[in-house]
């Protein structure tokens, strides 16, 4: 029986896939899709798959088209790219507002607006630094990036800082 799923996770090259009732389902790509395809499900694909009545694991007959993708560069290979998810409307991108790395915000700023998504900011780690402190670093950031002022959000899990309760 073929019925629609959603890839929830990616276990060794495997994709783990869950159903519209709930049920969760390994799974291996039909034959047919990986004979000269370039695309292999992804972590947020949205895939038919086909599944037998009394087995614990399932094949993926197809992959619908994206909406969007998360690619970068394969470390091992310099030449092909690596899709890191897909089908997404928000990129959260998280670093520690006390050990700020400018430059690296700046990178994964560039990667994420490219995703056409929205992107959010989230720094963390707010309690490790006085109040003078976190104003001076927020006003640093707002100054360099490209990002809105609503869009960037200070955080502390230790304080409840710009954690809804």
């Amino acid at each position: 029986m073929r019925e629609a799923a959603l890839v929830v996770q990616i276990d060794r090259g495997f994709p783990l896939v869950e159903t519209a009732d709930g049920r969760r389902f390994r799974c291996k790509h039909a034959v047919a899709l990986v004979k000269g395809a370039d695309v292999r499900a992804q972590v947020g694909d949205r895939v038919q798959v086909e599944v037998a009545d009394d087995a614990d694991i399932a094949q993926i007959a197809a992959i619908e088209p994206r909406t969007r993708e998360l690619v970068r560069r394969d470390p091992a290979e310099r030449t092909v790219a690596q899709v890191l998810a897909v089908n997404f409307d928000t990129v959260i991108v998280a670093h520690p507002l006390h050990e700020l790395n400018e430059r690296r915000l700046e990178r994964e700023l560039v990667l994420a607006q490219s995703t056409g998504a929205h992107v959010v900011v989230a720094l963390t780690k707010a309690d490790k630094l006085s109040r003078g402190k976190q104003n001076q670093q927020l006003a640093a950031i707002r100054k360099q990036l490209n990002v809105p002022a609503e869009d960037i959000i200070v955080t502390s899990s230790e304080t409840g800082l710009g954690i809804a309760k």
